[in-house]
Protein backbone atom coordinates (compact mmCIF):
# COMPACT_ATOMS: atom_id res chain seq x y z
CA UNK A 1 0.00 0.00 0.00
CA UNK A 2 1.35 3.43 -0.98
CA UNK A 3 2.54 5.64 1.79
CA UNK A 4 -0.74 8.05 3.06
CA UNK A 5 -1.00 11.57 1.97
CA UNK A 6 0.57 14.31 4.64
CA UNK A 7 -2.72 16.04 4.35
CA UNK A 8 -3.18 19.93 5.73
CA UNK A 9 -6.67 20.79 5.40
CA UNK A 10 -7.00 24.41 5.19
CA UNK A 11 -10.22 26.06 4.98
CA UNK A 12 -8.86 29.25 2.67
CA UNK A 13 -10.33 32.33 2.18
CA UNK A 14 -7.46 33.21 0.39
CA UNK A 15 -8.21 33.61 -3.60
CA UNK A 16 -11.01 35.57 -2.41
CA UNK A 17 -11.25 39.12 -4.47
CA UNK A 18 -8.03 40.87 -4.18
CA UNK A 19 -9.37 44.65 -3.99
CA UNK A 20 -9.55 46.73 -0.80
CA UNK A 21 -12.59 48.72 0.78
CA UNK A 22 -10.12 51.38 -0.43
CA UNK A 23 -9.71 50.77 -4.25
CA UNK A 24 -13.69 49.21 -4.62
CA UNK A 25 -15.68 50.78 -6.73
CA UNK A 26 -18.38 52.67 -4.74
CA UNK A 27 -21.69 51.47 -4.84
CA UNK A 28 -25.31 53.20 -5.47
CA UNK A 29 -27.19 53.48 -2.70
CA UNK A 30 -29.88 50.80 -1.87
CA UNK A 31 -32.86 50.56 -3.09
CA UNK A 32 -35.86 51.44 -0.84
CA UNK A 33 -37.16 48.73 1.09
CA UNK A 34 -40.02 46.66 -0.42
CA UNK A 35 -42.44 45.60 1.76
CA UNK A 36 -42.38 44.21 5.32
CA UNK A 37 -39.53 42.78 7.47
CA UNK A 38 -36.29 44.10 9.09
CA UNK A 39 -34.70 47.21 7.25
CA UNK A 40 -31.23 46.79 6.20
CA UNK A 41 -29.29 49.02 8.54
CA UNK A 42 -31.03 46.02 10.43
CA UNK A 43 -30.23 43.49 8.47
CA UNK A 44 -27.04 44.31 8.53
CA UNK A 45 -26.69 44.60 12.56
CA UNK A 46 -27.93 41.04 13.10
CA UNK A 47 -25.34 39.54 10.29
CA UNK A 48 -22.43 41.09 12.25
CA UNK A 49 -23.88 39.75 15.43
CA UNK A 50 -24.21 36.18 14.00
CA UNK A 51 -21.50 35.55 12.23
CA UNK A 52 -19.11 34.28 14.90
CA UNK A 53 -21.81 33.41 17.47
CA UNK A 54 -20.56 29.98 18.27
CA UNK A 55 -17.03 29.96 16.99
CA UNK A 56 -14.62 28.94 18.12
CA UNK A 57 -15.30 25.58 16.64
CA UNK A 58 -13.16 22.53 17.10
CA UNK A 59 -14.09 19.26 15.61
CA UNK A 60 -12.21 15.92 14.17
CA UNK A 61 -12.75 14.45 10.94
CA UNK A 62 -12.18 11.06 9.57
CA UNK A 63 -10.72 11.03 5.72
CA UNK A 64 -9.67 8.74 2.96
CA UNK A 65 -7.03 8.95 0.55
CA UNK A 66 -8.65 7.97 -2.68
CA UNK A 67 -5.37 6.85 -3.81
CA UNK A 68 -4.33 4.15 -1.45
CA UNK A 69 -7.67 3.92 0.33
CA UNK A 70 -6.12 4.79 4.05
CA UNK A 71 -7.39 6.72 6.40
CA UNK A 72 -6.45 9.09 9.08
CA UNK A 73 -8.26 11.74 11.80
CA UNK A 74 -7.47 15.35 11.09
CA UNK A 75 -8.42 18.02 14.04
CA UNK A 76 -8.96 21.59 13.00
CA UNK A 77 -10.30 24.32 14.96
CA UNK A 78 -12.26 27.36 12.98
CA UNK A 79 -11.64 30.71 14.82
CA UNK A 80 -13.31 34.00 15.22
CA UNK A 81 -14.50 35.79 12.31
CA UNK A 82 -15.94 39.93 11.76
CA UNK A 83 -18.25 40.83 9.51
CA UNK A 84 -19.18 44.73 8.71
CA UNK A 85 -22.00 46.01 6.92
CA UNK A 86 -22.37 49.45 5.65
CA UNK A 87 -25.74 49.81 4.43
CA UNK A 88 -25.43 53.76 3.02
CA UNK A 89 -23.03 52.16 0.27
CA UNK A 90 -24.46 48.11 0.26
CA UNK A 91 -21.09 46.29 0.91
CA UNK A 92 -19.77 44.39 3.49
CA UNK A 93 -16.16 44.01 4.98
CA UNK A 94 -15.14 40.30 5.82
CA UNK A 95 -12.60 40.21 8.44
CA UNK A 96 -11.86 36.31 9.32
CA UNK A 97 -9.38 33.47 10.73
CA UNK A 98 -9.24 30.89 8.45
CA UNK A 99 -9.76 27.35 10.03
CA UNK A 100 -6.88 25.19 9.36
CA UNK A 101 -5.11 21.89 11.04
CA UNK A 102 -1.84 23.75 11.61
CA UNK A 103 -1.79 27.48 12.72
CA UNK A 104 -4.33 30.29 10.85
CA UNK A 105 -3.85 33.20 8.86
CA UNK A 106 -5.90 36.45 8.77
CA UNK A 107 -7.34 38.36 5.99
CA UNK A 108 -10.05 41.20 5.39
CA UNK A 109 -12.18 41.77 2.32
CA UNK A 110 -14.90 44.18 1.13
CA UNK A 111 -17.57 43.24 -1.20
CA UNK A 112 -20.93 44.69 -3.06
CA UNK A 113 -23.58 42.78 -1.79
CA UNK A 114 -25.22 43.20 -4.80
CA UNK A 115 -22.51 40.52 -6.21
CA UNK A 116 -23.32 37.86 -4.51
CA UNK A 117 -25.05 35.00 -6.66
CA UNK A 118 -25.97 32.51 -4.37
CA UNK A 119 -26.17 31.34 -0.40
CA UNK A 120 -26.06 27.51 0.21
CA UNK A 121 -25.74 25.28 3.87
CA UNK A 122 -24.41 22.87 3.32
CA UNK A 123 -23.04 19.68 5.32
CA UNK A 124 -19.13 19.15 6.21
CA UNK A 125 -19.41 16.07 3.62
CA UNK A 126 -21.30 18.72 0.57
CA UNK A 127 -18.41 21.61 1.45
CA UNK A 128 -15.13 18.88 1.59
CA UNK A 129 -16.56 17.22 -1.31
CA UNK A 130 -16.55 20.29 -3.14
CA UNK A 131 -13.27 21.91 -1.97
CA UNK A 132 -11.50 18.60 -2.40
CA UNK A 133 -12.87 18.18 -5.86
CA UNK A 134 -11.30 21.83 -6.73
CA UNK A 135 -8.07 21.07 -5.18
CA UNK A 136 -5.20 19.20 -5.62
CA UNK A 137 -6.12 16.52 -2.48
CA UNK A 138 -8.02 13.84 -3.45
CA UNK A 139 -9.66 12.67 -0.38
CA UNK A 140 -13.36 11.77 1.08
CA UNK A 141 -14.75 12.40 4.67
CA UNK A 142 -16.15 9.52 6.30
CA UNK A 143 -17.14 11.28 9.38
CA UNK A 144 -17.20 14.40 11.40
CA UNK A 145 -17.40 14.95 15.31
CA UNK A 146 -19.12 17.41 15.84
CA UNK A 147 -20.85 18.10 12.64
CA UNK A 148 -21.53 21.09 11.76
CA UNK A 149 -23.26 23.35 8.88
CA UNK A 150 -21.27 25.91 6.62
CA UNK A 151 -23.12 29.01 5.13
CA UNK A 152 -20.93 29.18 1.15
CA UNK A 153 -21.90 32.79 -0.04
CA UNK A 154 -20.61 32.39 -3.35
CA UNK A 155 -19.60 35.73 -5.56
CA UNK A 156 -18.00 34.10 -8.21
CA UNK A 157 -18.05 31.23 -10.53
CA UNK A 158 -14.72 29.40 -8.54
CA UNK A 159 -15.25 28.04 -5.42
CA UNK A 160 -12.45 29.77 -3.74
CA UNK A 161 -14.01 32.80 -3.95
CA UNK A 162 -16.70 32.14 -1.80
CA UNK A 163 -17.12 33.27 1.97
CA UNK A 164 -17.76 30.34 4.54
CA UNK A 165 -19.69 30.72 7.41
CA UNK A 166 -19.35 27.88 9.99
CA UNK A 167 -22.33 27.06 12.52
CA UNK A 168 -23.05 24.26 15.28
CA UNK A 169 -26.81 24.91 14.90
CA UNK A 170 -28.16 24.38 12.07
CA UNK A 171 -31.14 26.87 12.90
CA UNK A 172 -28.41 29.81 13.26
CA UNK A 173 -26.88 28.62 10.10
CA UNK A 174 -30.33 28.92 8.39
CA UNK A 175 -31.09 32.18 10.04
CA UNK A 176 -27.64 33.44 9.12
CA UNK A 177 -28.65 32.82 5.35
CA UNK A 178 -31.76 34.11 4.93
CA UNK A 179 -30.52 37.26 6.72
CA UNK A 180 -27.75 37.39 3.98
CA UNK A 181 -30.40 36.62 1.20
CA UNK A 182 -32.62 39.67 2.03
CA UNK A 183 -29.64 41.81 2.43
CA UNK A 184 -28.30 40.90 -0.98
CA UNK A 185 -32.52 41.47 -2.19
CA UNK A 186 -32.83 45.04 -0.70
CA UNK A 187 -29.65 46.30 -2.48
CA UNK A 188 -30.85 45.25 -5.91
CA UNK A 189 -29.39 41.49 -5.85
CA UNK A 190 -32.93 40.23 -6.94
CA UNK A 191 -31.19 36.94 -8.41
CA UNK A 192 -29.84 35.65 -5.49
CA UNK A 193 -30.53 31.64 -5.22
CA UNK A 194 -30.60 30.43 -1.22
CA UNK A 195 -31.02 26.83 -0.04
CA UNK A 196 -31.42 26.20 3.38
CA UNK A 197 -30.48 23.26 5.18
CA UNK A 198 -33.34 20.97 6.46
CA UNK A 199 -33.82 21.83 10.26
CA UNK A 200 -33.94 17.77 10.92
CA UNK A 201 -31.18 15.53 10.75
CA UNK A 202 -33.85 12.28 10.41
CA UNK A 203 -34.15 11.37 6.76
CA UNK A 204 -37.23 12.35 5.01
CA UNK A 205 -38.89 9.11 3.52
CA UNK A 206 -40.75 9.60 0.67
CA UNK A 207 -43.16 6.80 0.74
CA UNK A 208 -43.28 4.75 3.45
CA UNK A 209 -45.75 2.69 1.92
CA UNK A 210 -43.58 1.36 -1.29
CA UNK A 211 -41.15 -0.69 0.77
CA UNK A 212 -39.17 -1.73 3.83
CA UNK A 213 -38.96 1.04 6.42
CA UNK A 214 -35.65 2.74 6.28
CA UNK A 215 -34.88 0.97 9.79
CA UNK A 216 -35.40 -2.18 8.09
CA UNK A 217 -33.56 -1.43 5.21
CA UNK A 218 -30.73 -0.18 7.48
CA UNK A 219 -30.72 -3.66 9.40
CA UNK A 220 -30.95 -5.92 6.64
CA UNK A 221 -28.00 -4.52 4.86
CA UNK A 222 -25.86 -4.60 8.24
CA UNK A 223 -26.77 -8.20 9.45
CA UNK A 224 -26.38 -9.48 5.79
CA UNK A 225 -22.98 -7.98 5.15
CA UNK A 226 -21.71 -8.90 8.87
CA UNK A 227 -22.66 -12.52 8.47
CA UNK A 228 -20.20 -12.36 5.36
CA UNK A 229 -16.98 -13.71 6.99
CA UNK A 230 -13.83 -14.07 5.01
CA UNK A 231 -14.38 -14.84 1.34
CA UNK A 232 -11.62 -16.77 0.05
CA UNK A 233 -10.81 -17.42 -3.71
CA UNK A 234 -8.05 -18.23 -6.10
CA UNK A 235 -7.94 -16.46 -8.71
CA UNK A 236 -6.10 -17.69 -12.34
CA UNK A 237 -4.48 -15.34 -14.20
CA UNK A 238 -3.59 -15.24 -17.62
CA UNK A 239 -1.40 -12.29 -19.23
CA UNK A 240 -1.98 -12.11 -22.88
CA UNK A 241 1.02 -9.89 -23.65
CA UNK A 242 3.68 -11.90 -22.74
CA UNK A 243 1.66 -15.48 -21.84
CA UNK A 244 2.23 -15.86 -18.64
CA UNK A 245 0.16 -16.92 -15.82
CA UNK A 246 0.25 -17.24 -11.94
CA UNK A 247 -2.34 -17.56 -9.24
CA UNK A 248 -3.42 -15.02 -6.73
CA UNK A 249 -4.74 -16.07 -3.37
CA UNK A 250 -7.54 -13.95 -2.36
CA UNK A 251 -9.52 -13.47 0.76
CA UNK A 252 -11.91 -10.63 1.06
CA UNK A 253 -13.52 -9.69 4.87
CA UNK A 254 -16.17 -6.92 5.73
CA UNK A 255 -15.92 -6.60 9.56
CA UNK A 256 -17.66 -3.69 11.93
CA UNK A 257 -20.35 -3.00 9.72
CA UNK A 258 -23.06 -0.46 11.17
CA UNK A 259 -25.89 1.83 9.47
CA UNK A 260 -27.48 4.51 11.76
CA UNK A 261 -31.01 5.44 10.08
CA UNK A 262 -31.06 8.54 12.03
CA UNK A 263 -27.61 9.69 10.08
CA UNK A 264 -28.15 7.76 7.24
CA UNK A 265 -24.63 6.76 7.25
CA UNK A 266 -22.76 3.82 6.65
CA UNK A 267 -19.25 2.57 8.45
CA UNK A 268 -17.11 -0.82 8.05
CA UNK A 269 -13.24 -2.38 7.82
CA UNK A 270 -12.70 -3.45 4.86
CA UNK A 271 -9.99 -5.71 4.72
CA UNK A 272 -8.18 -7.29 1.16
CA UNK A 273 -5.24 -9.43 0.87
CA UNK A 274 -3.25 -11.39 -1.99
CA UNK A 275 -0.80 -14.28 -1.26
CA UNK A 276 -1.37 -12.84 2.56
CA UNK A 277 -0.36 -9.07 1.99
CA UNK A 278 -2.76 -6.68 2.78
CA UNK A 279 -4.18 -4.47 -0.30
CA UNK A 280 -6.83 -3.11 1.77
CA UNK A 281 -7.22 -2.70 5.61
CA UNK A 282 -8.76 0.44 6.13
CA UNK A 283 -11.57 1.97 8.30
CA UNK A 284 -14.37 3.26 5.34
CA UNK A 285 -17.94 4.54 5.50
CA UNK A 286 -19.79 7.76 4.72
CA UNK A 287 -23.06 8.92 3.58
CA UNK A 288 -25.48 7.12 2.13
CA UNK A 289 -26.80 9.36 0.00
CA UNK A 290 -23.45 9.71 -1.53
CA UNK A 291 -23.14 6.39 -3.05
CA UNK A 292 -24.69 7.06 -7.01
CA UNK A 293 -24.30 3.72 -8.34
CA UNK A 294 -24.50 0.12 -7.07
CA UNK A 295 -22.76 -2.66 -9.51
CA UNK A 296 -23.37 -7.09 -8.99
CA UNK A 297 -19.89 -8.13 -10.94
CA UNK A 298 -19.13 -11.79 -11.50
CA UNK A 299 -15.07 -12.40 -9.54
CA UNK A 300 -14.05 -12.72 -13.23
CA UNK A 301 -15.30 -9.54 -14.50
CA UNK A 302 -14.08 -7.89 -10.89
CA UNK A 303 -10.69 -8.74 -11.14
CA UNK A 304 -10.51 -7.86 -14.91
CA UNK A 305 -11.49 -4.92 -13.87
CA UNK A 306 -8.70 -4.16 -11.06
CA UNK A 307 -5.75 -5.33 -13.52
CA UNK A 308 -7.27 -2.72 -16.42
CA UNK A 309 -7.32 0.17 -13.49
CA UNK A 310 -3.71 -1.11 -12.49
CA UNK A 311 -2.41 -0.78 -16.01
CA UNK A 312 -2.52 -4.75 -16.85
CA UNK A 313 -5.45 -4.51 -19.76
CA UNK A 314 -4.08 -7.66 -20.93
CA UNK A 315 -4.70 -10.00 -18.04
CA UNK A 316 -7.53 -12.28 -17.87
CA UNK A 317 -8.44 -14.18 -14.51
CA UNK A 318 -10.81 -16.61 -13.24
CA UNK A 319 -11.91 -16.80 -10.02
CA UNK A 320 -12.44 -19.92 -8.23
CA UNK A 321 -14.99 -20.85 -6.43
CA UNK A 322 -17.07 -18.44 -7.83
CA UNK A 323 -17.92 -14.90 -5.93
CA UNK A 324 -19.97 -11.77 -6.72
CA UNK A 325 -18.95 -8.45 -6.01
CA UNK A 326 -21.34 -5.64 -4.88
CA UNK A 327 -19.46 -1.86 -6.05
CA UNK A 328 -20.60 0.51 -3.95
CA UNK A 329 -19.44 3.47 -5.75
CA UNK A 330 -19.43 7.12 -4.51
CA UNK A 331 -17.37 8.75 -7.63
CA UNK A 332 -15.32 7.85 -10.16
CA UNK A 333 -12.14 7.30 -7.78
CA UNK A 334 -14.07 6.44 -4.06
CA UNK A 335 -16.04 3.24 -4.19
CA UNK A 336 -16.87 -0.02 -1.31
CA UNK A 337 -16.59 -3.39 -2.30
CA UNK A 338 -18.17 -6.37 -1.14
CA UNK A 339 -17.73 -10.07 -1.45
CA UNK A 340 -20.50 -12.79 -1.36
CA UNK A 341 -20.18 -16.27 -2.19
CA UNK A 342 -23.56 -16.52 -2.42
CA UNK A 343 -25.32 -14.65 -5.91
CA UNK A 344 -29.08 -14.65 -4.62
CA UNK A 345 -27.44 -12.89 -0.92
CA UNK A 346 -25.34 -10.21 -3.20
CA UNK A 347 -28.73 -9.13 -5.07
CA UNK A 348 -30.78 -8.76 -2.31
CA UNK A 349 -28.19 -6.72 -0.59
CA UNK A 350 -27.76 -4.48 -3.78
CA UNK A 351 -31.64 -4.14 -3.84
CA UNK A 352 -32.18 -2.93 -0.26
CA UNK A 353 -28.45 -0.67 -0.63
CA UNK A 354 -30.51 1.02 -3.71
CA UNK A 355 -33.89 1.06 -1.45
CA UNK A 356 -31.74 2.73 1.38
CA UNK A 357 -30.09 5.33 -1.18
CA UNK A 358 -33.16 6.64 -2.04
CA UNK A 359 -35.01 6.66 0.95
CA UNK A 360 -31.92 8.87 2.66
CA UNK A 361 -32.25 10.99 -0.64
CA UNK A 362 -29.66 10.10 -2.89
CA UNK A 363 -30.10 8.26 -6.15
CA UNK A 364 -30.47 9.07 -9.58
CA UNK A 365 -33.13 12.34 -9.50
CA UNK A 366 -32.70 12.85 -13.62
CA UNK A 367 -35.59 11.35 -15.69
CA UNK A 368 -33.67 11.22 -18.83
Amino acid sequence: MKNVLRVVLIVSFAALLSASAQAQTAVEPPPKPAGSGPSLGQTLVTLQNTAGLERPIQVTMTVRDNVDGSSKNVSTTFDQMSLTGNAATCSITNGSSRGSVEGASSSVHSYGLSEITGIQVESPEEYYEELFRTSKYNLTVISVQPSFKVVVVRHGPEFNQALKFHFLATENANVFARGFARAVRLCGGSSVELALAQASTAPQIPNPASGPSLGETMKFIQDRLNEQGKVNYAAYAHDNANDTDWVGQHSFEISNVALSADTCRISLHSRHTVNGIAKVDSNLGGPIKLIRKVTILTGDQWQHLEDAAGGKPTVTERVDPPIYVLEAEASATASINFAFADEDVANRVAKAMMHAIELCGGGNKDPF
